[in-house]
């Protein structure tokens, strides 16, 4: 058996001797270039897709942890509210964490008695709709001659409070149709005593309120001010009608 491995040898020198090194296949090169290519492209193709699947995970721990260092507690931020608007306060609905972070349906347990939406981020911003029920309810309720003729435009207000989730609450501009120009006077006197009164129950009352005379509405929102009430309704009064004109 040696003496044969050894002739074989012989034979594959004297072959190699004679006639060079076996030519190599003319596809082998291009395959393992093709075939490395691939495997480098496979490798960048699965890093990102470890990449994209952990994003969120990543997102959410670094929130979570931005909401536990900044962000007051849940109840905090009832205590907020009431002392805002001067109520009290149950939890009629919970979305939110333990943090107050998401949406959260509350109700009053003084006058107004309504249920109002409020939704809050890691950053502690907010949007909240207390104002705009408060409102309704007082233009539904009240035997008040002031809001006779006031139209409600409803619309919708939206906050972000995580890349999984955002908050939506009601948010309304409440409108005054008067017939001429020389209803202006009165129109202003309407909607300064809306203001005075919304903000006597409710405290805080930052829903806008506007003239419309025909196609004409008014861009001047009306906001009590802390001087004396005569000289802002005729302050009022003269920018309406320098506006209309």
């Amino acid at each position: 058996m040696k003496d044969e491995d050894e002739k074989m040898q012989e034979f594959m020198k004297d072959f190699t001797n004679a006639h060079g090194e076996l030519p190599k296949s003319k596809w082998i090169d291009p395959v393992f270039h093709f075939a490395e290519k691939l495997l480098k492209v496979a490798i960048v193709i699965g890093i990102l897709l470890v990449i994209i699947t952990s994003a969120p995970l990543v997102i959410q721990i670094y929130n979570k942890s931005i909401s536990n260092l900044m962000t007051m507690d849940k109840q905090g931020f009832i205590r907020k509210i009431e002392k805002m608007y001067e109520q009290k306060i149950e939890i009629v609905e919970d979305k939110s964490s333990y943090k107050g972070n998401g949406e959260m349906i509350l109700k009053t347990m003084k006058e107004p008695i309504i249920e109002f939406t409020v939704g809050k981020n890691i950053f502690d911003n907010y949007i909240i709709d207390y104002e705009d029920k408060a409102f309704i309810y007082y233009m539904e309720n009240s035997n008040e001659p002031i809001f006779q003729g006031v139209e409600l435009k409803r619309e919708t207000k939206k906050l972000v409070y995580s890349q999984f989730g955002k908050v939506e609450t009601l948010s309304c501009q409440g409108y005054l149709q008067i017939e001429s120009y020389d209803k202006i006077e009165n129109g202003v006197r309407q909607l300064i005593a809306i203001k005075s009164f919304m903000e006597q129950k409710v405290k805080q009352f930052n829903v806008p309120l506007s003239l419309k005379i025909g196609e004409y509405t008014s861009s001047y929102d009306y906001q009590t001010e802390k001087k004396n009430q005569k000289l802002v309704e005729e302050e009022y009064i003269l920018k309406e009608k320098l506006l209309y004109y």
